[in-house]
């Protein structure tokens, strides 16, 4: 492996990394203003959107990453 490769591996390891908790939490605070505020819990509706948001999310915003840095 060269130089070059391996930053490209870190360049694409941030660049999800950052995104997905950039869009986790914006997702998470909008829902959970939003479910407060019909006088539901939303630990009951905020951990299941977030956990499958994260694995599909990551996995498309990985292979998009990939994609265009390789």
């Amino acid at each position: 492996m060269t130089l070059n490769s391996i930053l490209k591996i870190v360049q694409v390891s941030i660049i999800t990394t950052a995104s997905m908790v950039s869009i986790i939490v914006l997702i998470s605070f909008i829902g959970g203003e939003f479910i407060y505020r019909r006088g539901e819990d939303p630990n009951n509706f905020i951990i299941p959107i977030t956990t499958s948001l994260a694995d599909l999310g990551s996995i498309i915003v990985f292979s998009l990453a990939i994609k265009v840095i390789f």
